[in-house]
């Protein structure tokens, strides 16, 4: 109702899609359609537990053992409110199809569309609501003048990006790719359980990557490079307060900066000839500032250098 209160004056024939495993939502919206809400169609995105989107394309309802997902909420394989949808609709089959769209998707579909949601729109999805949006995209391709709405059923801070994932897409990332043309020894030091960040998941394997290459660049062959994480506290000097942070780092044994190098290797375009660092360790403090993180460098000529990111912890 407060999403149609602001669209109405603007766009007429709002579309709404709803993330979708017991169909609460998408029963709630009828009803208000049935008491005068002027919604011109529904359309319900589900993630691998598709019972009703099998239904629409088949008109055979089965129910089915629920899939476990990134989406969790929606994990449903016999949604009870769906009695209730049909209900509304007589079980006119004909007349439900009429107002209702359904599309499922994979966790694969799902986390591309976060990313493409975070890349577009600067925005932090939950997995319910890039599934809706999903179901939304999917329908502006056979109604492209429709005028959709796609809800966020959840907040994207309970379905937190832990950093061991990250470390760990990371380091896949080095065997399958980059090691193929740069051999070296890469270790991976993960010291306890790690404090839950709120974080885009795929804006910090790019950072890393960033900052993996960065090592690579700096060390000879064979040399080795630590990836670490851990769990640290650090002083707020505004509140006096002890925070609490999980710390990133990355290690290499290669040449190491001058004082000079270090001031400007946050400029863009700036490079060394031992790094090609051109504009990635600029959007390595972008992302960084953009989580509300810290990034520290221990470095000097002939000594390697040391990459810090400290990421505030959820409390």
């Amino acid at each position: 109702m407060f999403a149609y209160k602001q669209l109405h004056n603007t766009y007429k024939d709002i579309v709404f899609s709803a993330p979708s495993g017991n169909f609460g939502n998408v029963c709630a919206g009828m009803i208000a359609q049935q008491l005068g809400l002027p919604i011109k169609h529904f359309i319900a995105s589900n993630n691998e537990n598709n019972v009703v989107t099998r239904y629409l394309k088949t008109e055979l309802y089965s129910t089915k053992p629920s899939v476990q997902t990134i989406s969790n909420a929606m994990d449903v394989g016999d949604p009870s409110n769906f009695v209730r949808i049909q209900e509304i609709y007589k079980n006119d089959f004909k007349l439900l199809k009429d107002n209702l769209s359904s599309y499922s998707f994979s966790d694969e579909e799902t986390r591309a569309a976060m990313k493409e949601i975070y890349g577009n729109y600067n925005y932090v999805a939950d997995p319910h609501g890039a599934v809706g949006y999903l179901g939304a995209k999917a329908y502006l391709k056979s109604n492209p003048k429709a005028h959709c709405v796609f809800l966020e059923t959840a907040h994207p801070s309970k379905f937190l990006d832990v950093v061991e994932d990250v470390i760990k897409e990371v380091e896949l990332y080095y065997k399958t790719d980059l090691a193929v043309d740069k051999p070296r020894k890469l270790r991976i030091q993960i010291k306890g359980e790690l404090y839950s960040v709120f974080a885009n998941h795929g804006s910090l394997v790019k950072m890393l990557k960033h900052l993996l290459h960065n090592a690579v660049d700096a060390t000879q062959e064979n040399g080795t490079i630590l990836i670490s994480s851990k769990n640290v506290v650090l002083l707020n000097k505004k509140t006096g307060l002890n925070t609490k942070h999980v710390l990133i780092a990355v290690e290499d044994h290669g040449h190491g900066m001058d004082t000079e190098t270090q001031h400007k290797i946050f400029e863009p375009f700036f490079s060394t000839r031992f790094a090609g660092r051109g504009m990635s360790l600029p959007q390595v403090l972008k992302t960084i500032k953009k989580h509300n993180g810290q990034i520290r460098i221990k470095t000097g000529v002939g000594k390697g250098s040391i990459f810090k990111v400290y990421l505030p912890a959820l409390d």
